[in-house]
């Protein structure tokens, strides 16, 4: 978290200033077609080519990117909703211990926008993993218009400290994203000397510099060194892994699997994260079940092969 809420104003501008940002990023992409599409069109007409592909290609993708915006968009306006409207929170509503997430809130910036083609966030598709352990929640900035979307948000007030000890006292697990801010320091600090370590699971972003930076300044709250940063393995939406722990506080990094045959190219990071913490959910006693199998690269490899078989036999 960030050091202080008198702080928060700056913070907020900045956020507002991203959001601006991507907002006319995809408009001004949306009338880039829209614009170009016409110009092109006319230009084709009096050339006599292609006359007719614009008016069924150009059109629909930009109204296409229009609409992708304004549907993430939308689910930030019912998000903020349901905060105002007194909406019971999760925690009310499901009495399983609780998958508690911390992080820095610089973090929420670089998260809350959609992952590829995919219309949820990075931390809505690790919100949507985690809940088969607990209801997933996390701390909410104090000074938000709109909540990120993803983890529950439960605001605190000044004293955070003790409230945020009583969410990690009651935590079925405590995801802890990894960064060097002073406060989040404090909480791993406190994780290490409440939780079990199986209870503990570190989420690594895209990064060696700042994982490397973190593993220095956080060695002491620990028995054994972290590993270092994997050099040859795939990220995975901007994550890198996770570390966890052994009984006795050994340290173990869960790098991202291919998958290839259970994967998916709109959005590869579900069945990631199901193969990479089976033995995560495996220690803390959640059913786990593996990914689903995507038939249709399945039939695709199948055909491939065979293609291949056909070309060697004859």
């Amino acid at each position: 978290m960030k050091e202080s809420p008198k702080r928060a104003a700056p913070g907020r501008r900045k956020a507002f200033l991203n959001d601006s940002v991507m907002k006319w990023l995809w408009l001004s992409l949306a009338l880039i077609f829209l614009v170009g599409g016409n110009v092109a069109r006319f230009l084709l007409n009096h050339l006599n080519m292609l006359h007719g592909y614009l008016d069924t290609i150009l059109e629909p993708v930009s109204l296409a990117i229009a609409g992708y915006y304004c549907y993430f968009r939308s689910k930030k306006y019912q998000a903020r909703i349901e905060r105002e409207s007194g909406v019971p929170h999760i925690m009310a509503l499901d009495p399983r211990p609780p998958v508690v997430y911390l992080r820095s809130f610089d973090e929420d910036k670089k998260g809350d926008h959609p992952l590829h083609l995919n219309t949820d966030s990075q931390e809505e598709v690790l919100g949507a993993f985690f809940k088969e352990a607990g209801p997933f929640v996390a701390v909410g900035r104090p000074d938000e218009d709109f909540p990120t979307l993803g983890a529950a948000r439960i605001y605190l007030d000044e004293d955070w400290q003790s409230q945020v000890v009583g969410l990690m006292s009651v935590a079925r697990l405590v995801v802890l994203r990894t960064g060097q801010t002073e406060n989040l320091l404090w909480e791993l600090e406190r994780a290490t000397q409440m939780l079990r370590p199986e209870q503990l699971l570190l989420l690594v972003p895209s990064g060696r510099k700042e994982y490397e930076a973190f593993r220095a300044r956080a060695e002491s709250y620990f028995p054994r060194p972290l590993p270092e940063y994997p050099s040859r393995t795939p990220s995975r939406a901007g994550l890198r892994g996770f570390v966890c722990f052994e009984p006795d506080w050994t340290p173990r990094f869960l790098t991202f699997r291919n998958m290839f045959l259970r994967g998916s190219m709109l959005n590869p990071l579900p069945p990631a994260l199901k193969a990479t913490l089976r033995p995560v959910y495996e220690r803390l006693g959640v059913p786990w079940r593996p990914p689903s199998i995507n038939w249709v690269r399945v039939l695709v490899a199948c055909f491939f092969a065979f293609a291949l078989l056909y070309d060697v036999v004859t």
